[in-house]
């Protein structure tokens, strides 16, 4: 439910009523401060999320909510202007036909009425009415259409909707009538709050404005956000928080205060008691909420410690968050946080910590960040940065990037073993040529990325020796040749010696590079009385040949003739382009042309059209690659997968004209990023500029669970 209040101190709840056949959209209304309420007048059948506010200059009151139309969801409007005895009938105010989701009211100081919407995609909608919801505009504004949708689900399997929350300041401030939008937000690699403005009444919009002040990027969620104006035109946001939990999993009630008129925030402050997480049954509701008055502001979320999900909430004074006597906003210039408190002063100066107690304003290292709630205290670091959230700052973590990370340095290069890519090699220098997180003193194939999958520390694309050998005679006295596999190989070598020779250290000459599979005809015949011998070398295209294996006298053999296999030769095409078809794109093309952990993901999306019930998730993705002809052409990728709970399946594709597409045989993406190069045979004619994707091949209505593929390196291999 959603709740307003009149001039008149009546309470107006908006309903979403569940039971059997009379499920619909209400209100009713409370004359005693919410301790009854009357029977609930309906204003529509079905529909979802009723949000509903009044007009304090003349108790007009405003619901907004979603419901099913042909093709899509629309926007409906409902008012009453008799304090909520009878309600007008619906009329649908978006021309948009889609997911339209979560639309929010706002009124302004004239008596404008704002409704902000989502769309489950990359845009946020505005309509506006001049006239008390008699007339509405004749298309729907974009506040933005570059939004990058956040993942979802969150860890804890529960969605997370783009719900476009909005607020406009009805205050005697310099920014009266200013409307204010935000929407959650993925641009920056991970679920932000940002925040657009405008001052025409919703026709134009200001660049966003990231609301949260954690590290960008540092993987923490922040979902659910809301906002208000209070009576003096400050703007409060308030977001369920993940950047105290370096597991990801708990999460806190934040806010930020703008004085500024949204342009910028200031330091955020956890408003809940704890942190706290969701119940693990897949739903923690879809939206938080708040309200500002009396010089408080008093945030709702939902959470799960005592085991289901409940409501709570805690009042935080707006002028001392803290509540230790020292005011948010000391020096009385308009803005908190900007002359804070240091070297003992209490008064006259903004609270160091102001979301923490700590009255004695204590700075050891004089920073302007308070002890109290300082992460590094004894190092200077007003950025307060922690990429990993343990609560140690990076200025004074050994492992700013590692949560309990091994600080010790086994090899006394002065790197910490949970920075070192060879932390049991000396490297002060940290060489890795191929990027690929192991450092050169330490890689067995340092021209080439690190796959590791049985985790033993070996790379596994570093051939093996071939263990055993079978020679037998043919009909036509040609050797039949078969050996085992090597582990790592791509092809094999084959070299042959005169047997007499062998003694005297001879390890013959090369007969064939380049070959696939475990077996070989030799037809040649040695002379009467005379023997040939044979040696197999498993090439590896990333990394070179393998070794000969040992002689009887327990060395490795060593090959110095000329003629000696050098092994067949390759070229590796990497993608020249990509074209984002369906889903949320983190990262470019050029992120797939290297194996150094630095991936390109792909999320599903909400497929568009129909009943909710009725729409899945779907992804496709498509990367060109400029593809030369030869005697094996194969395609390998390395990357990886998430599983949820609605079987989705994936596969790669190419097509030669970008419409008629071929499925590719290659083993499924890994469940977890483990290195591994997944690859599969390609027509050994193909040229050109070839397109690859990789597509959702589930389409269960319903199944709604958005899964990522991530891609490391993508790359085509040729053989000529």
């Amino acid at each position: 439910p959603a709740v307003a209040a009149d001039s008149q101190g009546n309470f107006y709840m908006g309903i979403l009523a569940y039971s059997g056949t009379a499920n619909g959209i209400l209100v009713s209304k409370s004359v005693d401060g919410g301790a009854t309420f009357a029977n609930p007048v309906r204003l529509d059948n079905g529909g979802d999320k009723p949000y509903i506010t009044v007009d304090p200059a003349n108790d007009s009151i405003y619901v907004v909510w979603e419901n099913d139309v042909a093709n899509g969801q629309a926007i409906f409007f409902s008012k009453s202007t008799d304090h909520g005895t009878t309600f007008t009938s619906r009329t649908q105010i978006s021309h948009h036909i889609g997911t339209n989701n979560g639309a929010i009211p706002s009124v302004g100081p004239n008596g404008e009425i704002y409704v902000s919407w989502g769309n489950f995609a990359d845009t946020v909608w505005l309509q506006r009415s001049l006239d008390g919801g008699n007339t509405w505009l004749g298309s729907d504004r974009v506040v933005r259409s570059d939004i990058v949708q956040p993942r979802d689900p969150l860890n804890g399997g529960f969605r997370n909707p783009e719900i476009a929350a909005s607020a406009t300041d009805r205050s005697s401030s310099p920014r009266r009538g200013r409307v204010y939008v935000i929407w959650p937000d993925q641009r920056y690699g991970d679920p932000d709050v940002l925040l657009s403005f405008s001052d025409d009444k919703g026709d134009t919009w200001s660049n966003p404005v990231r609301v949260n002040d954690d590290v960008i990027g540092n993987n923490a969620d922040q979902f659910f956000p809301w906002i208000v104006v209070d009576s003096s035109g400050n703007v409060h946001v308030t977001f369920l928080d993940r950047r105290d939990d370096p597991n990801g999993y708990l999460f806190g009630m934040y806010l930020a205060t703008s004085t500024s008129g949204g342009t910028s925030f200031g330091p955020n402050i956890r408003a809940s008691d704890g942190i706290y997480g969701p119940s693990g049954f897949g739903f923690l509701g879809d939206y938080t909420g708040a309200a500002a008055g009396g010089g408080k502001i008093h945030p709702l979320w939902p959470d799960a410690r005592f085991g289901d999900e409940d409501v709570f909430s805690r009042p935080v004074d707006l002028a001392d968050y803290d509540g230790d006597g020292i005011l948010n906003d000391g020096d009385g210039d308009g803005q908190y946080a900007d002359h804070r408190c240091t070297g003992g002063q209490t008064a006259g100066c903004d609270d160091n910590c102001p979301g923490t107690p700590n009255a004695n304003q204590a700075d050891r290292d004089g920073d302007l960040v308070g002890d109290a709630c300082d992460n590094c205290p004894d190092t200077p670091n007003t950025d307060q940065a922690d990429t990993d959230r343990d609560g140690v700052g990076d200025a004074c973590d050994a492992c700013p990037g590692v949560v309990g990370g091994d600080a010790s340095d086994p090899d006394s290069d002065g790197i910490p073993t949970c920075r070192d890519n060879c932390p049991n090699a000396y490297n002060p220098n940290q060489l890795d040529t191929d990027a690929d997180g192991t450092g050169d003193a330490c890689d067995p194939c340092p021209f080439t990325a690190m796959n590791d999958a049985d985790g033993d520390g070996i790379n596994d694309r570093k051939p093996a020796e071939v263990k055993t050998l079978d020679a037998s005679r043919g009909a036509n006295g040609s050797a039949l040749l078969s050996w085992t596999a090597a582990t790592g190989a791509d092809d094999y070598s084959i070299s042959r010696g005169d047997l007499a020779a062998l003694p005297s250290g001879s390890y013959g000459s090369c007969l064939v590079n380049g070959v696939f599979g475990t077996t070989f005809n030799d037809p040649a015949i040695p002379a009467a009385g005379r023997g040939f011998f044979y040696l197999i070398q498993a090439q590896n295209f990333d990394c070179g040949l393998g070794p000969l294996g040992y002689n009887s006298a327990e060395h490795e053999r060593i090959s110095n003739d000329p003629g000696a296999c050098q092994g067949s030769p390759h070229t590796d095409a990497h993608a020249n382009g990509e074209t984002a078809v369906k889903g949320s794109v983190s990262g470019t093309y050029q992120d797939t042309t290297s194996s150094n952990n630095v991936r390109e993901s792909i999320t599903e999306v909400l497929s568009q059209g129909g009943k909710p019930s009725s729409r899945y998730d779907s992804l496709e993705h498509r990367w060109t690659v400029q593809v030369s002809a030869g005697s094996r052409v194969e395609f390998h990728v390395e990357g990886s997968r998430t599983n949820s709970t609605d079987g989705d399946s994936f596969r790669f594709e190419y097509s030669t004209d970008g419409t008629t597409f071929t499925a590719i045989s290659l083993p499924d993406l890994p469940l977890s990023d483990n290195n591994t190069d997944v690859q599969g045979t390609l027509p050994a004619t193909l040229s050109g500029n070839v397109t690859f994707r990789v597509v959702d091949t589930n389409r269960l209505p319903g199944g709604q669970f958005f899964d990522t593929v991530s891609v490391d390196e993508l790359w085509v291999r040729t053989v000529p």
